[in-house]
């Protein structure tokens, strides 16, 4: 079913139904009560228009542009500007302030792979990027140009480019390399497709939607990636329906943001990648439960991670005293290669689970096992394709399909599977063209593992390299060159990179082969962490030095990075030097506001700092001897879940709730205890 419809059409036939609706509203990050930014249909379509016709003017009908946006509504402008234009949208993320030489680096990358010479972004960026040495930001031939900057009056020499519907909307870039960016090129033909996919999954009648007596959905995720682009920018175009989005950032500083979001725009949909569901049930506290009304939540979307029935279990539990109910979650598999949902269940029936044998599922073989047997792993169901949509289990080696319980390769065929990769011809063939061994197809080989039961998709893993961290796409080899050279007793491509299960999330486990004698293994160990943690951003879960030639390898000399992985977990190796975290060490903990009031008054804020340094070393997984206290915290690598857990450390110990302003403005940890010491010694506000 391809339809010959794009969305500059929809948008206009919208504009003509709804009018001054609200389409999208940007919410404040902290300020529910306040008054919204927002985009009506009309609104929209008139700076659509104005953008539109700015591209043509430039030359770039039909060329990609760049789209570089912090989170708000001048992104979903420029989007619909360069489909107004005729133009493909290339949404890329911001570089990392933490990280800025890292991030314009993979910008660079991608501009010389997707050929754009223009650049739309917003006031922010915009600022950030001309602020900056011109050896950091020079990119051969890119214009960078604030989208505010373009007048209001070129929308009335706008003329309609009459796309096909086979027309290149999009390239959607999936990859973290800096070396080999890959876009996924979708057509507007593929997001329509998809939009009727995800109307038919979720439950979404326009009747029921608009008379749901909420807006559509509530998110955080951000509007440059798949699951954000597709499901809450174009979603609630395609049904006519309001949607509400805050930062990312705004949710990791405070993951009762979101709910109380949910409690006051009454969505009918909303989800997260696993993380965002174990992150909520765990910091946001009880006292915040009375304000709270999850009852119009119809749709809890799990998927872009592997779906854990202990993550939506333990949600459901924890939010169920506010009106959250189990039928609402919805496991979900996709991917940006078919661009976005591929399947999933019927809405309102809950969570499909099945027992099997835990070691034969490691031999990638199914045996259905009783709930209370020994040794039984129980996975969740991602439910199945709708509408043409076709899903076959393939073995990846023979072609051939399997049957229902056999695990093979997951391939998909249907309107919505992309074009292919931008100008990536051989990785196109290869991943896009697939044929079974009967000559059936082309399909689309997405690397993941899994079965069907009883009509149920169950993914039990993946057969590419892909490493999913805290919602993060990550390639090994990226992670595997960030410590290459690091060291002169570093073998050079010697490393293996790869996830495990960890404390009920993926951990990263890095291999490392290193030179016998002339240093400490340790401090190897030590400075492998801290190139991760500095280059990429990334904690580790365990770091192993291995002597030379330990790495299992093919015959042509490559990493067999699963069979190291199943080394590694079967203990195995016989490692020089190894640095494992372990679920059961306690968490270091910020000093108590008991044992802070027992201090002498000279001592505290040294004490202080000190407690803080101890913590912030732990969130790191560094030594404390690393941490410096005079640094700005976001020089130091940390995350911001990361820093999420150092707040609420200070939270739960102290009373006192960090202002992350101070950490924006450049604060230190010595800054950062002069503050606290005396927020905590400030006389409590009186009333007259």
């Amino acid at each position: 079913m391809v339809t010959q419809y794009n969305f500059t059409k929809l948008l206009r036939d919208r504009t003509q139904e709804l009018g001054d609706a609200i389409l999208y509203r940007h919410l404040h990050d902290s300020r529910l009560e306040a008054d919204h930014p927002t985009l009506s249909y009309t609104a929209l379509d008139a700076r659509a228009r104005a953008i539109g016709q700015w591209l043509v003017d430039q030359g770039q009908q039909g060329a990609p542009v760049l789209l570089v946006f912090s989170p708000g509504l001048p992104f979903i402008e420029a989007l619909f500007g360069c489909f107004y234009a005729g133009s493909v949208a290339v949404p890329v993320s911001p570089p990392d302030p933490t990280r800025m030489q890292q991030g314009l680096t993979r910008l660079a990358a991608i501009v010389s792979d997707a050929g754009a010479s223009v650049a739309l972004t917003d006031r922010l960026v915009h600022t950030a990027i001309q602020s900056l040495p011109a050896s950091m930001t020079q990119v051969d031939g890119l214009t960078w140009t604030p989208v505010d900057s373009i007048a209001d009056d070129l929308a009335s020499g706008w003329q309609d480019p009459n796309l096909s519907s086979e027309d290149i909307a999009l390239v959607q870039y999936t990859s973290g390399s800096t070396g080999q960016p890959k876009g996924v090129t979708l057509s507007h033909a593929n997001l329509i497709a998809n939009q009727h996919l995800i109307q038919s999954g979720f439950g979404h009648e326009v009747d029921t939607i608009r008379g749901h007596g909420g807006d559509f959905g509530v998110t955080w995720l951000p509007l440059f990636h798949d699951m954000g682009l597709v499901g809450h920018v174009f979603q609630p175009l395609f049904i006519g329906a309001t949607s509400n989005f805050m930062s990312p950032i705004a949710f990791l500083r405070r993951p009762a943001y979101w709910l109380e979001a949910i409690t006051r725009f009454r969505p009918y949909t909303t989800g997260a990648p696993d993380f965002g569901y174990r992150l909520t049930a765990r910091k946001v506290t009880d006292a915040v439960f009375e304000t709270l009304d999850l009852s119009s939540w119809q749709v809890a979307y799990s998927g872009a991670e592997p779906v854990r029935l202990e993550s939506l279990e333990g949600f459901s539990r924890r939010f169920a005293p506010a009106g959250f109910a189990p039928k609402s979650l919805y496991p979900t598999y996709g991917l940006a290669e078919s661009t976005l949902f591929v399947t999933g269940g019927e809405a309102g029936t809950g969570i499909h689970t099945q027992e099997v044998d835990a070691a034969a599922l490691s031999r990638n073989e199914v045996v259905v096992a009783d709930e209370d047997a020994r040794g039984v792993r129980t996975l969740v169901g991602c439910g199945r394709p709708h509408l043409e949509t076709d899903v076959q289990i393939v073995d990846p080696e023979t072609c051939k399909v399997q049957s229902a319980g056999q695990i093979g390769e997951v391939w998909v065929r249907g309107d919505s599977v992309a074009q292919g990769y931008w100008k990536a011809p051989e990785k196109t063939e290869a991943v896009f063209r697939a044929h079974t061994d009967t000559g059936q197809g082309p399909y689309l080989r997405t690397g993941d593992l899994g079965f069907f039961h009883e009509g149920q998709l169950f993914v039990t893993g993946r057969q590419k390299d892909l490493i999913i961290l805290r919602g993060r796409n990550l390639y090994p080899q990226d992670i595997e060159n960030a410590i290459d050279g690091l060291h002169p007793a570093l073998r050079p491509g010697c490393c293996a990179a790869f996830s495990v299960e960890a404390n009920g999330e993926e951990g990263l486990v890095v291999l490392q082969e290193a030179r016998p004698g002339g240093y400490d293994p340790d401090d190897l160990v030590s400075d492998i962490r801290r190139a991760l943690l500095r280059k990429e951003g990334l904690r580790a879960h365990a770091v192993v030095l291995l002597p030379p030639k330990s790495l299992l390898k093919t015959s042509s000399g490559k990493i067999r990075r699963r069979a190291c992985r199943d080394a590694f977990l079967a203990r195995t190796l016989r490692p020089m030097a190894e640095d494992i975290e372990s679920g059961a060490e306690a968490r270091a903990l910020v000093i108590s506001l008991e044992e802070f009031r027992q201090l002498p008054a000279e001592t505290r804020a040294a004490t202080l700092r000190d407690s803080l340094s101890a913590a912030l070393a732990q969130h790191l997984g560094l030594p404390l001897s690393d941490v410096v206290t005079d640094q700005p915290l976001k020089d130091t690598g940390i995350d911001s879940m990361s820093l999420v857990d150092l707040t609420l450390d200070v939270d739960r110990q102290l009373g006192v709730e960090v202002d992350f302003a101070w950490l924006d403005d450049g604060a230190s940890l010595d800054q950062l205890a002069i503050r606290l010491n005396e927020a905590i010694e400030a006389p409590p506000m009186t009333s007259n």
